[in-house]
């Protein structure tokens, strides 16, 4: 997988438009599962959920106006897929130094990169 950094420096013919939300969506859906609530704190945690949710949302309503109803139907499924990619990289830097995404430098970009993209849509 590569960074959404360099996903979305493709020419804009190759990107998929829901396809940073959905990748977003997909970080913080895999912080919540692997830090958890009571870890990552109740506020934080809801603020994380909540902002998970909001890119969902939209990235359901980009498909529906490019593709019609059907098309919202893959939103949560790939959500869901993204999500186990980060939490599977996670675990294995969590295995190999002691640290789930302090020193990924894929993680830290894209969250970097959602950091943006959710503050842009509050």
């Amino acid at each position: 997988m590569k960074s959404l950094d360099s996903y979305l420096s493709q020419p804009s013919e190759q990107i998929e438009p829901s396809y940073m939300l959905v990748r977003c969506a997909s970080l913080f859906a895999s912080m919540l599962m692997y830090i958890g609530e009571e870890r990552m704190g109740s506020e934080r945690y809801l603020t994380t959920k909540q902002n998970g949710d909001r890119l969902m949302k939209l990235a359901t309503a980009v498909r529906i106006k490019k593709s019609g109803p059907g098309a919202s139907d893959g939103v949560l499924r790939d959500v869901s897929n993204v999500a186990d990619i980060y939490l599977e990289r996670m675990n294995k830097n969590y295995a190999a130094n002691g640290k789930a995404f302090g020193e990924d430098p894929l993680i830290l970009s894209d969250l970097k990169t959602c950091k943006v993209v959710s503050e842009s849509f509050q």
